[in-house]
């Protein structure tokens, strides 16, 4: 192995107390709450509320039961730095041997941008993280999280700011949804806003993924998220397919109300307002309604027929999102008899196009709720 780590279980490294990521990572720890409200008016209180929270987390939960949710995106890589400082600081203080390795998470689907791909990549290999991937639905990844640590405690760590779609009512740490598995959500930058993301990580000359210097300023699927047009050089409104060289970098937006505005459509209208839940790549989970008594499955078909099999069910809604260009599948939710659960992942208006559509078409699809899962904070 490499001098100064040592292999883990899992044959990645844990680095000990005096090899260099340790040390950057603890020098990066000491500016940080060195960066009191008097030293930077505008990020120190954030950064000091943050820190509190990681540490406290840590204290809580351990190293081994605290994931981060990284995709890759700006939120996240503010929040994956801020667990590595406090790692290197948590190991430190209670003179161990080697620094805890820090675990992540990271829900990867066929739409994803490549860059965002090679970066999530490159923070795994440059840090050692032990980076769990998974391709399918989020709650499966969760589980598959919890039951790997043998009923401890387990939360996760994530980039969501008040601001964001799926905030809501979520404070610094928040339960998860009841139709999850039990874990703690941990929202260190629940109260930063994008200006403060991109002071962090500028003035701490934080790697971030490569696409933010080329216009982008929210990243989603590749289907749905473009240049922020008010980022063009020319002054333009609207993104006219020009090259990424006639776009100015993400820190430079002058209105950071404008932060998705190379996005799809992602705030919800008339009878769609329960799709408020909406996540950085664009994917909600529906509930949708029962057709008849309960047990008797759910009708989500073109024509209206009443299907009496979730597996029918299924199949009519595929063959419905096909012609939409949605992916469309059955998940199993644990969710009451007579319910079932669609797991759609699409842009909003893909989205909502295909309820719209099947409701003309005299389906009994309709919304219940939509249950929350950003990339950012998936859950």
């Amino acid at each position: 192995s490499k001098e100064g780590a040592v292999q883990s279980e899992d044959g990645g490294v844990d680095d000990s107390m005096d090899h260099p990521r340790t040390n950057e990572a603890l020098d990066l720890y000491g500016r940080l709450r060195a960066a009191s409200a008097s030293e930077d008016p505008f990020l120190g209180d954030q950064i000091q509320e943050a820190l509190d929270v990681v540490d406290d987390a840590l204290r809580l939960y351990g190293p081994s039961n605290l994931i981060v949710s990284f995709n890759g995106g700006k939120d996240a890589v503010v929040v994956f730095h801020l667990l590595r400082a406090c790692l290197a600081h948590y190991g430190h203080t209670r003179r161990l041997s080697r620094v805890p390795r820090m675990h992540a998470i990271y829900f990867d689907h066929k739409d994803e941008f490549a860059e965002i791909r090679d970066f999530v990549l490159e923070m795994e290999q440059r840090y050692s993280v032990a980076l769990s991937r998974f391709n399918g639905g989020f709650r499966d990844g969760i589980q598959a999280c919890i039951t790997e640590r043998r009923g401890s405690q387990v939360a996760f760590i994530l980039g969501t700011r008040a601001g964001d779609p799926n905030a809501g009512c979520q404070t610094s740490f928040s339960p998860s949804s009841d139709w999850l598995p039990p874990f703690m959500r941990v929202n260190p930058i629940l109260n930063w806003n994008y200006g403060h993301v991109w002071q962090f990580l500028r003035s701490y000359d934080l790697p971030y993924c490569s696409l933010y210097d080329e216009g982008y300023t929210s990243l989603g699927k590749v289907s749905d998220t473009s240049h922020n047009p008010r980022l063009c050089r020319t002054g333009g409104d609207h993104n006219d397919g020009a090259p990424p060289s006639r776009f100015l970098p993400a820190f430079l937006l002058a209105d950071w109300a404008d932060e998705r505005s190379g996005r799809g459509k992602t705030r919800p209208d008339h009878h769609a307002a329960d799709l408020a839940g909406l996540d950085d790549h664009g994917g909600v989970t529906l509930v949708v309604a029962p057709a008849g008594a309960a047990g008797a499955g759910v009708a989500a078909t073109a024509d209206g027929e009443r299907r009496k099999s979730l597996e029918d069910a299924s199949s009519a809604c595929q063959a419905l999102a096909e012609g939409l260009g949605l992916d469309i599948r059955l998940v199993d939710m644990d969710t009451p008899p007579g319910q079932t659960v669609l797991e759609v992942l699409g842009s909003f208006a893909a989205v909502h196009d295909f309820v719209a559509r099947a409701q003309r078409a005299g389906s009994s699809v309709r919304i219940i709720r939509a249950l929350q899962h950003t990339a950012a904070a998936p859950f």
